[in-house]
């Protein structure tokens, strides 16, 4: 048996007034950031590398914090601070 909603039925009248008022609550403009806020993440872990080595959750922000500290300095300095070696 088929389950999905048949138009005029009740509900289907809740999913479109579900997407509706979904699309009405959406922010264009706060969502359009998110492309931004990728790539400048994925920038911080090619340069920095991405993991972090400390055990506790206060390091473990300790440790971001300064590699996005390394990464705003290396691009306002155009030097390389903190470089990952692979072998």
């Amino acid at each position: 048996m088929n389950n999905t909603p048949v138009k005029g039925l009740p509900e289907y009248q809740k999913m479109s007034d579900e997407r509706i008022s979904a699309k009405r609550r959406f922010r264009y403009k706060t969502y359009a950031k998110r492309t931004i806020i990728e790539s400048v993440i994925s920038a911080i872990k090619r340069t920095t590398g991405n993991f972090v080595n400390a055990r506790t959750k206060d390091n473990q922000q300790k440790q971001v914090i300064f590699k996005v500290l390394t990464y705003n300095l290396e691009k306002i300095t155009g030097k390389i601070i903190f470089q990952i070696y692979l072998e």
